[in-house]
């Protein structure tokens, strides 16, 4: 958890000192949302799915080695 949280700040951080890379990521983000938007309801469907197919796969034990 640690870990996670310190790439968390390390990417804040890294948007908040690079604009052209903030505009680049935000302007993605937006694309993202009007193409959600715009295949609704089948895309936020796909999107549930996929989230939970992670979210299972996430879950799941590791394989002993």
């Amino acid at each position: 958890m640690t870990r996670f949280i310190a790439l968390l700040g390390l990417a804040i951080g890294f948007l908040t000192i690079s604009p052209s890379f903030r505009g680049t990521v935000l302007g993605g983000l937006g694309q993202a949302v009007f193409v959600l938007g715009h295949y609704s309801p089948w895309s936020y469907i796909a999107l549930a799915l996929t989230l939970s197919v992670f979210a299972v796969k996430s879950l799941a034990p590791a394989k002993p080695q």
